[in-house]
């Protein structure tokens, strides 16, 4: 019997990332409960079949925390040329995602993580700041999320490395994408407070709720374009 998929959350000794979409998967086992030595297939395949990513998207995000944060297991043999090491997996552990660095893809000014720390779960305070946004808009727009982020970089002082901007565009928009309601264009309270706040998937997930067309690539990244330009019009 598999494992079952109603939420579960993480125990002190699981694992988890600066990210509400990676940690619902594993608070709902369709990745490894513990946030532990999860394979490039399985992430590939969680996020493609739980959020509806096409192939190219679900294959970029998981290429990118891959590179920038996963670990190659190695086996070693003898030959006559010596002692020779290959890899044989490629693994990723969540809260490696938290890493900090300009090579990294933890960034500051998020929706719901504490900047300048490595971050492994929603920072309280920012979960109810971006609630009482929704809640006073009736929702989420891209635009409401684009004002958050130019908001949180205000505070800061400072802007993102280039990197850290596109990483910060591409979640903001994948967000929206995969939890806005196609007839209203929001992201409703009640979604920003069980996706973001406590990491679960909102109610009714598999009964429609679940965006029903695919999330391509190209989509997102007009999206993501869209949302770049709204933070920087918004400085």
């Amino acid at each position: 019997m598999g494992p079952s998929h109603d939420f579960s959350p993480p125990t002190p000794t699981d694992r988890r990332a600066p990210c509400p979409g990676l940690n619902a998967l594993a608070n709902h086992s369709y990745i490894s409960h513990d946030g532990a030595n999860i394979t490039f297939l399985q992430l590939l395949e969680a996020t493609k079949f739980v959020y509806n990513l096409s192939t190219p998207l679900a294959l970029l995000l998981t290429m990118a925390g891959f590179t920038t944060c996963g670990k190659f297991g190695w086996s070693t043999f003898f030959n006559s040329s010596g002692v020779v090491q290959w890899p044989i997996s490629w693994t990723l552990n969540l809260a490696d995602l938290a890493q900090r660095g300009s090579t990294k893809i933890a960034h500051d000014a998020s929706f719901v993580h504490a900047s300048g720390v490595e971050s492994h779960a929603p920072d309280p305070a920012l979960v109810k700041s971006l609630l009482s946004v929704a809640e006073a808009q009736g929702g989420m727009t891209l635009e409401s999320f684009a004002r958050v982020h130019a908001a949180r970089i205000r505070e800061l002082g400072h802007g993102l490395g280039w990197l850290h901007e596109q990483v910060a565009a591409g979640e903001g928009a994948v967000a929206w994408l995969v939890m806005h309601n196609p007839q209203t264009g929001v992201v409703e309270p009640e979604k920003v407070k069980i996706w973001f706040g406590e990491e679960k998937l909102p109610k009714g997930w598999w009964d429609g709720v679940r965006p029903t067309r695919v999330v391509g690539l190209l989509q997102a990244k007009q999206t993501a374009n869209e949302f770049e330009a709204l933070v920087k019009g918004d400085h």
